[in-house]
Parts: structure tokens; sequence; C-alpha cells
């Protein structure tokens, strides 16, 4: 293969990685990051707002050891969720207690 046959094979295949996800996989939803947050206090809470606010992640579950840090991030995270045009999060997708971590990683979320 010569330099020029090298670059224009190069040229076609990052071409590929340039295509919208909704073209490559025929609809958005395939594209979409859920992010389950394991964590409710001030630190896990700012870096999924932030992933939330700057990326295509929407924040769809909680976790948390103490009732108090989960019910304050369903709240913030409902207001997140209205203000980028996502639903709130589901009461199903709270989980509190020592092995919240468990079931967080257990639930099938629908599209």
């Amino acid at each position: 293969m010569n330099r020029r046959n090298f670059l224009h094979s190069a040229a076609a295949a990052s071409g590929l990685l340039l295509v919208k996800p909704s073209t490559a996989f025929g609809y958005q939803a395939n594209s979409a990051v859920r992010l389950g947050l394991l964590g409710c206090g001030s630190r896990g809470t700012a870096v999924a707002t932030s992933f939330a606010q700057n990326t295509t992640a929407q924040v769809v579950a909680l976790a948390d050891l103490f009732a108090d840090n989960l019910a304050a991030g369903q709240a913030h995270f409902n207001e997140v969720n209205g203000k980028l045009g996502h639903g709130s999060i589901d009461s199903k997708l709270l989980f509190r207690g020592p092995h919240a971590f468990e079931m967080l990683a257990i639930p099938k979320m629908s599209t």
C-alpha cells in the first residue's frame, strides 16, 4: 500500500467517526447516556450536575445511604432535568441504604 492509498483509507475511516449518532444508529436514543448517581452528597451531586449540563448524559437514578441526601438529590436533579427538557427521576429508581449500590446496577431503564 502506498502513501496515497493509505491517506484515502484513513480519511474514509475517520469520516465514519464524524457521523451523527442518529445517522449511524437510527435514532438519538441509542446514543443517550443514562447516569445513576451513587452518593448524593455535595461532590457527587456537583459532578453529576456538570455531566448533565455539559454532555448528553441524563441523571435517571439515585442511590445514597441517607434518606435526607437522597431526597435533596431527587429535588435537585428534578430541577436540573426540567431545565434541560428531561423528565423527573422516577421514584422506582431511588435506592437507599447500605446495599443501594447493588440495586442501582440492577434496574432495567426503559427509553
